[in-house]
């Protein structure tokens, strides 16, 4: 007897769907317990586990080809990093594919326990120099510290690359006379640059470290910047301080080794910081990292490669069919009508459908 109702009476599907995983979709709320864990997202955790773990002192390397879903797998690892412990293992229940992983699943949670602060940030293009690296690799842990609502923020390594900067004949001449200016005026309780050098030289400087960052964001002064070494230390004391890891994904990283092709070392000199410290500087392109380094690994003993495990993101030939099933949900007040629905005659209908299936994807099983 024909049925003439509709798959939404028996399922329930997902409508929120991003075709790509940037900011603007994150921003939107994409998803991301949605992410299908086959064989290289497994891997992918594992090897990550084991970073953490500190079993390995190196970090990784996430690579794949447009629409393998690599951008969708290094978000969902920073989620599964950050959710709350019953979200993700609410996560591991939904997939067949984590059921038997739970020793791995009771690491990652030990793991979130001791403390780890994500950050994420998506695009390079703009990143010119070693300078921009510095600073949006300080601006993005930054953000993430205080969404945390961490208490230290490195206040006292900050404020030596500050001092440097107006103690500078020429800078202080220039602080001062911003400070006679009516909006700072009232900000700041000290009336000169000589006063505010000797208020830094103190220990608790956090409010005046503030105004100063305010009036530096609002004067346009990009000068109160790092070098690696003054990045590394201040990494290095918030990490120590508030007893914390802190993973950094740096999703389309392709353009930064495009635009920095021939000043490498600052950028190996960050990363290195793993063998040291659990800073996890985790960078997502398209090709293999060979392509970007292998000119710079030539020429240094020091390799860049050396400092990352390489995850490559692929899909299985079934994929396709795999993440039907997986975004099909059977509605529970309609899983018995649906069982019966398909013992019955509706998969011997696709008889011929299924056969093809399976030869294209080297299945060995094909049904609803």
């Amino acid at each position: 007897m024909a049925n003439n109702n509709k798959y939404s009476e028996y399922f329930d599907i997902d409508e929120r769907y991003f075709p790509c995983i940037d900011d603007s979709a994150i921003k939107a709320g994409a998803p991301w317990e949605n992410t299908y864990p086959h064989n290289t997202f497994i891997n992918m955790l594992t090897v990550m586990e084991r970073v953490l773990a500190r079993q390995e002192l190196k970090t990784l390397w996430i690579e794949g080809g447009y629409g393998t879903g690599k951008s969708q797998c290094a978000y969902a690892l920073k989620k599964i990093l950050e959710v709350p412990e019953a979200e993700l293992r609410a996560f591991w229940d939904r997939n067949e594919s984590l059921k038997n992983k739970t020793d791995l699943l009771e690491k990652i949670v030990s793991h979130k326990k001791k403390g780890i602060v994500t950050v994420h940030r998506y695009a390079s293009g703009g990143i010119m120099s070693p300078r921009d690296l510095f600073f949006a690799i300080q601006e993005s842990v930054k953000t993430a510290l205080v969404e945390k609502k961490v208490n230290y923020l490195g206040e006292n390594t900050l404020k030596e690359s500050v001092i440097a900067w107006i103690d500078k004949p020429a800078n202080k001449r220039y602080f001062n006379d911003l400070m006679h200016e009516p909006e700072w005026k009232t900000l700041f309780s000290q009336s000169s640059a000589d006063e505010v050098l000797a208020a830094l030289r103190k220990n608790d400087v956090k409010a005046l470290m503030n105004n100063i960052f305010r009036l530096a964001d609002e004067e346009g002064i990009t000068a109160l910047n790092f070098d690696s070494d003054r990045l590394i230390t201040w990494l290095t004391d918030v990490i120590d301080r508030n007893g914390i890891r802190i993973v950094l994904i740096w999703d389309e990283f392709s353009d930064y080794f495009r635009n920095n092709r021939e000043s490498l070392s600052e950028f190996q000199k960050i990363v290195a910081l793993v063998q040291n410290k659990p800073f996890y500087f985790i960078v997502v392109t398209h090709e293999p990292q060979q392509i970007y380094i292998a000119d710079n690994d030539r020429r240094n003993q020091a390799k860049v490669s050396d400092r990352f495990i390489s995850i490559s993101i692929s899909l299985p030939d079934d994929i396709a069919f795999r993440l039907i099933g997986h975004a099909f949900n059977v509605k529970k007040d309609a899983e018995t009508d649906w069982e019966r629905l398909v013992e019955g005659d509706l998969n011997k209908r696709v008889s011929s459908s299924r056969t093809a299936v399976m030869k294209a994807t080297t299945l060995k099983k094909c049904r609803f």
